[in-house]
């Protein structure tokens, strides 16, 4: 599955070699945060992981918007249905 996402993302004249070591750290049976932090650490170093984009503050409050209004019809129909009988 990381092998998968980080194909989309791989930077141009990425190594498939060092995906793969990505791929074996993400599968490896002996994981704990030192190992895994060490990982991260040669990867970034060696330009291996991709940015990440991080979203304007507007698509973030047009984001929370539309989550607080699903919500609310949410617990509107809730509210409604509890009033209904049921047959």
């Amino acid at each position: 599955m990381l092998r998968a996402s980080l194909k989309c993302c791989r930077p141009s004249g990425s190594d498939p070699d060092r995906e793969s070591q990505a791929g074996a750290q993400a599968h490896a049976k002996v994981k704990t945060d030192m190992i895994d932090a060490t990982v991260l650490a040669k990867l970034y170093a060696s330009g291996f992981l991709p940015e990440v984009w991080v979203p304007d503050p507007r698509p973030l409050a047009l984001r929370r918007q539309v989550t607080t209004r699903t919500l609310l019809v949410r617990q509107l129909s809730r509210l409604k249905n509890l009033g209904t009988p049921r047959t």
